[in-house]
């Protein structure tokens, strides 16, 4: 799972990361620039980051079970995205745990915060990173649903039969699945029909016929027998 970490897809990824967290940086300081003082009511700060802490709570864990699942069901998935949201995640608990203990000593007594600005511009741009962060989380987590998500490749051959030699082909040696497609036409000699990828060789014989299914590093996967 480490080297999903390292693909030039997570890196591609972690930069948008990097460019939206910049966008809202300049965002909130654009639009707090005035050299002032603001006070503001404590819920103001403290309800978006509780709000950003149950979200989490819930997120994090459903997101890391998935990831495992998938993983053990297809290690050679692509996961970029999906750990990218993860990522985002743990991220997004660091800001809010720092806000919530962080905004403490700027509390006054009748429940009300005061921010010097500009230097205290570092709250409002917590704010924004976590309900930032939290909607690319979110598109990355679902764009890994709608693109990168695919079925891992099926290990069961229900429609495979075993060839038993002088069967149908008599004094054909039996081929079994995972030997070569050279050795296939070696024992058996030229198919009758073969599809232009050379993926599906197919034999008759008076009595059946008989397709075999090639992979893509040139071993049967499949044989399949129509009487």
């Amino acid at each position: 799972m480490i080297s999903f970490f390292i693909t030039l897809e997570f890196l591609v990824e972690l930069i948008i990361i990097i460019v939206w967290g910049i966008i809202i940086y300049l965002g909130v300081r654009y639009y707090n620039s005035d050299k002032k003082t603001k006070d503001i009511r404590a819920d103001f700060i403290r309800v978006p980051t509780n709000n950003t802490l149950v979200v989490i709570g819930i997120l994090v864990p459903i997101f890391v079970a998935l990831a495992a699942y998938l993983y053990t069901k297809n290690p050679q998935g692509s996961y970029a995205s999906l750990l990218a949201s993860i990522t985002l995640m743990f991220f997004i608990l660091i800001l809010a745990i720092w806000q919530t203990y962080a905004i403490l000593k700027k509390a006054t007594t009748q429940d009300y915060i005061q921010l010097e600005m500009p230097e205290d511009r570092r709250y409002i741009t917590c704010m924004g990173l976590m309900y930032g962060y939290l909607i690319l989380g979110l598109i990355y987590f679902a764009y890994f649903f709608l693109v990168e998500l695919t079925p891992p490749p099926s290990t069961t051959l229900s429609t495979s039969v075993a060839i038993q030699s002088n069967v149908f082909y008599i004094g054909k040696p039996r081929i079994n699945l995972d030997q070569s497609r050279d050795e296939l036409i070696k024992s058996w000699g030229t198919p009758k029909t073969q599809n232009s990828q050379n993926t599906e060789l197919t034999y008759e014989s008076s009595k059946s016929k008989i397709r075999f299914v090639i992979d893509n590093k040139g071993n049967v996967i499949e044989i399949h027998e129509t009487k």
